[in-house]
């Protein structure tokens, strides 16, 4: 039980980071393999799960950006263009990211990825952004919607981090710090919200392991903190400092590189 919890956490409290939460949770769980004896629950290994502890996440979003939409609602009569063109580019963007999410699962197999090498494509990624110069802000298009939708579907791949990956392409394609942000967050929600709700109604084998006051508890403080950790992230973002999570992501890599050195020697 305290294996799920601590797991549970990380993921929660990572999914604010460009970090690649899905990927920290697998190499988590790598080290829980090795040094903890009681029983586990591998949620890398369960979209259920996965699906489910995206629900925090789908949260600690409505309510980080609730000044943003509760404006758009309130003047709904002034901002209906604007709130249809937002919906209409989310869409295009997600049906990209669904495209891939259908290829990853009938045609190509990813779990032979190494999270590895989605740790140092991610890394690479942030790090660009150190040779970014911003001179002028352009706008949403359908085309630009395309191409972070698909670069949004090639973060499942472990270790790839959805979010870095999304904000980087955005900035590259000539959005503010601020609109990258924003619109990389717009996509994800309601792909996480539907992953939620599935995971619910399927859930019920794990009622009584999951709906706990232990457990629920844990899910409330990690959104606490991953509701706080996004506004750094934010004010990160703004400052084009995000480029300092490739650092992390290097030391991410190096464990991976070293848990894979350690199980070749050990064979």
């Amino acid at each position: 039980m305290s294996s799920f919890l601590i797991v549970m956490c990380v993921q929660i409290i990572l999914e604010s980071f460009p970090v690649s939460s899905s990927g920290h949770v697998i190499l988590l769980e790598h080290f829980l393999r090795l040094f903890y004896s009681g029983a586990f629950i591998a949620v890398s290994e369960s979209k259920l799960l996965s699906h489910f502890l995206h629900g925090p996440t789908a949260v600690v979003l409505a309510v980080f950006f609730w000044d943003r939409w509760t404006f758009l609602l309130k003047h709904f009569l002034i901002m209906w263009r604007i709130i249809i063109k937002i919906i209409f580019f989310a869409f295009l963007a997600d049906i990209m990211t669904l495209i891939w999410y259908i290829l990853f699962n009938s045609v190509i197999d990813i779990s032979i990825f190494p999270i590895g090498l989605g740790f140092l494509i991610s890394m690479l990624c942030l790090f660009s952004l150190r040779f970014l110069k911003r001179e002028k802000y352009e706008v949403v298009t359908w085309q630009k919607a395309l191409i972070i939708g698909a670069f949004q579907g090639v973060a499942f791949l472990p270790g790839v981090s959805r979010f870095g990956l999304t904000f980087v392409v955005g900035c590259w394609l000539g959005l503010s710090a601020k609109k990258s942000f924003e619109f990389s967050f717009v996509i994800q929600w309601p792909l996480i919200v539907l992953g939620f709700i599935s995971s619910m109604m399927q859930l019920s084998y794990l009622d009584a392991y999951i709906f706990n006051f232990c457990t629920l508890l844990v899910m409330v403080v990690s959104s606490i903190i991953a509701f706080f950790a996004l506004h750094l992230v934010y004010f990160m973002a703004l400052a084009n400092r995000l480029w300092v999570f490739s650092i992390v992501l290097c030391f991410s890599f190096a464990v991976w590189l070293l848990l894979v050195v350690t199980r070749v020697a050990s064979v």
